[in-house]
Parts: C-alpha cells; sequence; structure tokens
C-alpha cells in the first residue's frame, strides 16, 4: 500500500490547492511548509488545475508585493504621524507612488502580451481589495497632512492616466 498524500493530510489542503491555482509551486511550498515534490505529486491525482500560464502567477506577485509594501508604508507613516513629521510621511508615499507606478506598469505590460481571453477578474490592481485597503490607509495617515495628501493624490491621478 502506497504513502497517504501529504497534502490531502494537510490541515491547510484547501487553501493549498487555492493557492496552488494562481501561485508557483515554490512559493505554495515556502508559504505552507510542504515540498515542491509533494505538491507535484498531489497536483497528479487530485482535481487541482494550476495555472495554465505565467501571467496569472506574475499578476498575483506583483500584488503580493503591493500588499507587502502596503503594510510597511502604513508603518512609516503611523511613525511619521506620531511624530508629526510630514516630511517623513510625504517621502514614504512618494516612493510608494513611484513603487506602484512600476507594478502597475508591470501589470500593464503582463495584460498586453496576452489576448484578452486569458485576461482574468480582478487582475488590475487599482481595483483590488489590497489597493482599496492601502487607499484608506493612506487617506486615514495623510488626513492631518494636507500637503502631502494633496501630492499624493496628484501622482496617483497622473499614474492612471
Amino acid at each position: 500500500m502506497g504513502r497517504r498524500c501529504t497534502i490531502c493530510d494537510h490541515t491547510s489542503r484547501a487553501a493549498i490547492d487555492a493557492a496552488s491555482k494562481t501561485m508557483k509551486r515554490s512559493v505554495v511550498a515556502a508559504r505552507y511548509g510542504v515540498t515542491e515534490s509533494a505538491l507535484r505529486r498531489h497536483a497528479d491525482h487530485a482535481d487541482v488545475i494550476e495555472p495554465a500560464d505565467d501571467a496569472l502567477v506574475k499578476i498575483h506577485e506583483c500584488l503580493e508585493r503591493l500588499e507587502s509594501l502596503e503594510a510597511r508604508i502604513a508603518a512609516i507613516l503611523q511613525v511619521a504621524q506620531a511624530d508629526g513629521d510630514a516630511h517623513t510621511a510625504l517621502a514614504a508615499v512618494s516612493s510608494f507612488t513611484r513603487v506602484l507606478g512600476e507594478v502597475r506598469s508591470n501589470l500593464s505590460l503582463i495584460a498586453r502580451m496576452h489576448p484578452p481571453e486569458q485576461k482574468r477578474k480582478g487582475s488590475d490592481v487599482l481595483t483590488s481589495p489590497g489597493w482599496t485597503r492601502l487607499r484608506s490607509v493612506l487617506d486615514d495617515a495623510l488626513a492631518p497632512y494636507a500637503e502631502a495628501k494633496q501630492a499624493v493624490i496628484t501622482r496617483l491621478e497622473e499614474m492612471t492616466r
């Protein structure tokens, strides 16, 4: 009798199956503490659909980087707000908007490289839940800094044109 599938027995099997649909095997393995070979064997016998191409994986990675950056900028803004340091707040937001522009450019390039029928709903960073949360965090954090808030709004509007 063969050994039982470690993924099938894993307490996070549903999450692993879901993640396997949009993420690289190495990322899923690291996140859930399993091996890539276990994921490969699991995909062979389970009803798991792996990404059809790298576009969805790349989009997902861009969004993960954006969410990570969101957490870092929120922490910087919180400290700057507590210290009353508008200069640091503006510098942090400025850096973030530059990176956001690069992420947006990468997503646009990925979208252009793939025909419309391969695009997936939700691949637009500006409509993603992460961006919605970030927008709210920025709005709250920059409330006491009207000049910094206006600079961010202006920069974001420039990026969406």
